[in-house]
């Protein structure tokens, strides 16, 4: 219901609005009304008014930010797809909308999803010149409809990154594409692809370069990442003759690889070559969140302080 507001006096014997001077609201805007209410999210509705209500922010009589006109009934008789009844919900803040004709009514928790029903009413509320006033208004709506989809391994955005292999299997095996099968070029060179740009590798070699940069980077050498990222391999390959310093930085290997993203499952083992004793393979066993299972042999040579080329799958 929509009633005027009259005005005694204003610069005549006119209300403000019925002057010259006040622009005459109610011919230029039409009749104040609540139109509709929809949620848009969660915990918003959204009231939509015919023209852009009164809105002070300091809690005087028709101030549209105070919360004291608002109510929201849920039905408790519907429930949403989730099988649980319309859970109540308070009105806690009002905003304006990107619309100046539209009023945000933030809720304090989210609303039951769809086809859960809902009821808004809103009373005394004024256009922006408090010519008009809205006695009472209330309409009816559904929840938002949100379904939970389960985090599932085919479901996983796969990760790129440019390619430059850091494993002899990756050239081997031409997941770079024909031109790079068996390619001669050194691992860690940036490829490029037909059309002359960078080329990309995805998915397990991706994992694979970034299980490689840990093992052989030193402990705090990158500045921009945590103090403890990296194994340090080549830093220690003196010190990995003794089978406890093995054991030691297997375990830190282990650990690093289960803080990538992608892995689920690691293990890391550190075992002596017996044809060449200044090797020690550092076996990782890894599982993906995708189900990719692979196994590599990280080779260091104690005397020449190298870290070789991975093997493996």
């Amino acid at each position: 219901m929509t009633t005027p507001v009259p005005h005694a006096g204003g610069w005549g014997s006119q209300s403000w609005g019925g002057s010259g001077w006040g622009g005459g609201e109610a011919l230029a805007g039409g009749v104040f009304s609540a139109l509709s209410a929809y949620a848009p999210a969660e915990n918003i509705i959204r009231l939509v008014f015919s023209q852009a209500p009164y809105f002070s922010g300091v809690f005087d009589e028709y101030d549209a930010s105070d919360l004291s006109h608002y109510s929201v009934t849920a039905n408790a008789l519907t429930t949403g797809w989730d099988g649980e009844a319309a859970r109540a919900v308070l009105p806690a803040e009002v905003v304006v909308s990107g619309a100046p004709n539209a009023l945000d009514v933030y809720l304090d928790r989210p609303l039951s999803p769809f086809p859960a029903e809902y009821v808004i009413a809103v009373e005394n509320l004024a256009s922006s010149g408090q010519q008009q006033v809205i006695a009472s208004a209330s309409f009816s709506l559904f929840g938002v409809y949100r379904r939970l989809v389960p985090q599932l391994p085919e479901l996983t955005v796969p990760t790129a990154d440019f390619a430059n292999p850091q494993t002899a299997s990756a050239v081997q095996s031409g997941v770079l594409g024909a031109p790079y099968a068996g390619s001669a070029y050194p691992l860690g060179v940036f490829r490029v692809d037909d059309s002359g740009d960078y080329a990309f590798d995805a998915g397990v070699q991706v994992v694979k370069k970034r299980i490689l940069r840990r093992g052989v980077t030193k402990k705090g050498a990158f500045a921009h990442l945590p103090a403890t990222y990296g194994v340090g391999l080549l830093d220690a390959c003196k010190k990995l003759g003794k089978a406890s310093v093995r054991a030691r930085y297997a375990s830190d290997y282990q650990a690093q690889i289960l803080q990538e993203p992608e892995v689920v499952a690691a293990k890391v083992v550190a075992i002596p070559d017996p044809g060449a004793p200044s090797l020690i393979h550092f076996v990782l066993t890894v599982q993906t969140r995708t189900g990719a299972s692979f196994t590599l042999d990280h080779p260091v040579d104690t005397v020449a302080g190298v870290s070789r080329a991975f093997a493996g799958a």
